[in-house]
């Protein structure tokens, strides 16, 4: 009898042994493998190294470059199912889902004389697809359908279509200073729209210990304003004429988009707006969005200006 009680005690310390050796080594597979695919890219030189076509569009090549870079180079994570280690990355999926957002928003509003091309029109539907879409995706269908990866791949392809369509003269973006003025405050009312999303959400659950969503709002407002760096100076070069002269209100707004996107804590808090001693990164944030705005907005109207 003592020996079968025995053999039950080695048993069942065994099998605890196990258990904490499965659950560090889970532990180890998504903290590591999370670490290492972890990326919130906001280089704002990204860029410089983008090659255009001669006679394409700097904003155009800017925003499939922007595509690639986050479904190629960095992988594509918003969509990973929780047996993947970034499948918990939940900061980098809503920077990313941030930039699509933000490359659709640009390819719907581009200003193309004459019919709407195939090929941007093609952009825009594959951009439109939701960014959490995986290959095997029950609750949307029981087929294998097309991830949204691939979707996204397909509209920088059809980007750099239309940009060699642009090369060739099949077509042509509007260039008069009341059309890139609309871009500006397109741009401008976006970023206004993420600063008040994120007062909102201040608002809302500001000052609460544990505030889960927090980092996705404010990684999402990174994602726009970063994008609006990179494309603001992407239209800039598409248009050099109409800044040439006095730059400032262009300069001003490129610095304050730069200084707003720059943000990037280690652990966003959301504390109380009045709080002593836990900072409100997403307020701080919002307020520096704010100021971005209000930037593009005065280079708007400088452009509006300059074309009466």
């Amino acid at each position: 009898m003592s020996s079968a009680v025995a053999a039950i005690g080695r048993g069942l310390k065994r099998t605890a042994w196990l258990v904490v050796v499965g659950a560090v080594l889970v532990a180890l597979y998504y903290a590591v493998g999370g670490a290492f695919v972890h990326r919130i890219d906001a280089d704002p030189a990204f860029a410089e190294d983008v090659a255009v076509p001669a006679g394409g569009s700097t904003l155009v090549a800017t925003t499939a470059a922007l595509i690639r870079r986050e479904v190629d180079r960095h992988g594509w994570v918003a969509n990973d199912p929780i047996i993947f280690p970034s499948g918990l990355l939940d900061d980098m999926a809503a920077y990313q889902a941030g930039l699509i957002g933000s490359a659709r928003a640009v390819v719907e509003a581009l200003p193309v004389d004459g019919p709407a091309p195939a090929e941007l029109a093609a952009a825009r539907t594959a951009l439109a697809v939701p960014p959490d879409r995986w290959t095997f995706d029950v609750p949307r269908s029981w087929a294998p359908q097309e991830a949204s990866e691939s979707s996204y791949r397909d509209a920088a392809d059809a980007l750099d279509r239309f940009n060699a369509q642009l090369a060739a003269g099949t077509y042509a973006l509007a260039g008069a200073p009341a059309a890139v003025a609309a871009l500006v405050a397109g741009f401008a009312d976006t970023v206004d729209a993420a600063a008040t999303a994120g007062l909102d959400h201040v608002e809302a659950r500001g000052g609460g210990w544990l505030d889960t969503t927090a980092d996705d709002r404010f990684q999402t407002t990174r994602a726009v304003l970063y994008a609006r760096l990179l494309l603001l100076g992407a239209l800039a070069a598409d248009h050099p004429d109409l800044f040439e002269g006095d730059d400032t209100a262009l300069r001003d707004a490129v610095a304050r988009l730069e200084r707003a996107a720059a943000l990037g804590p280690w652990y966003v808090t959301n504390g109380p707006a009045d709080g002593q001693w836990r900072p409100s990164h997403v307020a701080t944030q919002a307020a520096y969005a704010l100021d971005a705005a209000a930037a593009l907005r005065a280079l708007a109207a400088t452009l509006t200006i300059s074309d009466t």
